[in-house]
């Protein structure tokens, strides 16, 4: 019987943008079982003012060449990335396509939510399917870069081709190196 691992506590934050800042922390970073995926999602206010912001979030993971491979495989690379969207309201839930939160923090206030990244759905960046497959199913053993993005509708519009799309403003997390190795057989 394997043993939930200590509660993983991020505080290594990245990069604010708008005031807010988002950090991740796991407590093993080799990923054999479902208890080993826990990860801990800290979002914290670095403005002077309070917030309520809707946004999206979601996880990645990008595979980290091996020292054999060459460097300029930028495209091949890029195929080795995964992503999670993550509701962080109901951290057990995949959200849907296009669903915003809402995140409400005051002035220097954090806040931290813990999620099993195996209980969420995950698919290939570049596919077109929305996430339908677990961690273990969707991403091949290996040593990834795992990093947290949240996209906060900036309210702006560029014009591409003859269409109007909306842009995001991303917070991104810092990185964190984890290996995921085959889950433990019963």
């Amino acid at each position: 019987m394997s043993q939930i691992p200590p509660v993983p506590y991020p505080l290594d934050w990245g990069k604010p943008v708008r005031g807010l800042a988002v950090s991740i922390g796991t407590a093993e970073n080799v990923w054999t079982s479902p208890n080993s995926t826990l990860v801990g999602v800290g979002f914290k206010n670095f403005s002077e003012e309070d917030f309520n912001l809707s946004l999206s979030g979601a996880f990645q993971l990008e595979r980290v060449p091996s020292s054999v491979e060459s460097p300029n495989r930028d495209d091949e690379l890029r195929k080795d990335r995964y992503w999670c969207p993550f509701n962080f309201l109901k951290p057990s839930e995949s959200p849907l396509p296009y669903d915003l939160q809402n995140l409400e923090l005051k002035a220097g206030e954090h806040k931290i939510v813990l999620v099993r990244l195996d209980r969420l759905n995950w698919e290939k960046v570049i596919s077109s399917n929305w996430p339908y497959q677990t961690l273990f199913h969707a991403v091949p053993v290996g040593e990834y870069l795992l990093s947290f993005r949240l996209e906060i509708p900036s309210g702006k519009n560029v014009l591409v081709g003859s269409t109007e799309v909306p842009t995001v403003d991303e917070v991104v997390s810092k990185k964190i190196k984890v290996t995921l190795n085959p889950p433990d057989q019963p």
